[in-house]
């Protein structure tokens, strides 16, 4: 059954639905049963998650009425030994992190990463990826005292998925966590990790306590951690690349990625499609076809953005 966008006094994080029968549950649920489920099922209820977002993000470009939100991001900057899984993106330039993070109250946490990088790098990090005893949630270099389970998604040559429950939380400082004991109403966010940085993007519906929220954060950074403010902003919608619409195959995807890595699209060009070919060891015409349809699904998506 096609998912809905409904008004639910929870606030902005409860609009998405899927329906199951013929009762409405908010994403929380969905992420929480996603922990019990086979990955096969997993996958289903996630993909469903990804298709609600696409129509919340059409909902918002074409709003019948406007819900005021506000956009706080900052940035921490991490020195060289002071966490472990951020070494490795120093180390390691061509990797990429995405994150969505779910958090209602602070006794739970649900997060969706897509880590994305050169295939030697990929596999560098993917032993710490799924390592539920690597600390990847705490800014202040205390371990959790909590459950932790993670499941990979996804696998391809240049990207990782994975979904990490974080239940019967005792004591994490954790940005999402710390967030929640100060603003209700349920907070959306996300995470931007390159290099030595890691960016986070939080969406509420109340800025009244971001002031507080902002100095225990600064308060509870453990050391070579630095924290840098970046703006407090007023949005009515607020697209995220990871729960995009699923318009591009993961095929088309791929080549995609390779293609920008390699300078297909530089003038003049550094690379050739023969040499594109070469490297993913596919036919020429099959690079070919996925790169067309590639542009092409991006080229309808930023047009219909325009409209």
């Amino acid at each position: 059954m096609a998912p809905e966008r409904t008004n639910y006094p929870g606030g902005w994080v409860w609009n998405f639905h899927t329906r199951h029968g013929t009762s409405l549950e908010p994403i929380s649920g969905v992420l929480s049963r996603a922990n019990r489920l086979t990955h096969r099922d997993t996958i289903n209820e996630l993909h469903q998650i990804a298709a609600v977002t696409a129509v919340a993000d059409d909902a918002g470009r074409h709003p019948q009425t406007h819900l005021l939100m506000y956009d706080f991001t900052f940035e921490i900057t991490y020195d060289a030994g002071a966490d472990e899984y951020v070494d490795l993106f120093m180390d390691r330039d061509s990797l990429r992190s995405e994150a969505i993070y779910s958090c209602l109250d602070p006794s739970e946490l649900w997060t969706l990463e897509s880590v994305t990088g050169d295939p030697a790098d990929l596999a560098a990090v993917d032993d710490l990826l799924l390592d539920e005893s690597v600390e990847r949630e705490s800014i202040s270099g205390r371990e959790c005292n909590s459950t932790r389970t993670t499941s990979l998604l996804t696998e391809e040559q240049r990207r990782r998925v994975t979904y990490t429950y974080v239940s019967e939380v005792d004591y994490c400082e954790a940005v999402p966590l710390i967030a929640a004991k100060y603003i209700d109403g349920g907070v959306l966010f996300e995470q931007t990790r390159t290099g030595d940085t890691v960016r986070w993007r939080v969406l509420v519906q109340d800025d009244s306590k971001i002031g507080l929220l902002y100095d225990t954060l600064s308060a509870k950074l453990g050391e070579g951690l630095s924290f840098s403010f970046k703006h407090l902003i007023e949005v009515t919608n607020w697209e995220s690349g990871l729960l995009s619409r699923a318009d591009i195959r993961a095929e088309q995807r791929e080549i995609l990625k390779v293609s920008v890595d390699r300078g297909y699209f530089e003038t003049p060009r550094e690379v050739t499609l023969d040499e594109l070919a070469e490297e993913l060891e596919l036919p020429r015409s099959t690079v070919s076809y996925r790169l067309r349809r590639a542009t092409a699904e991006l080229a309808k998506r930023f047009a219909n953005q325009q409209l």
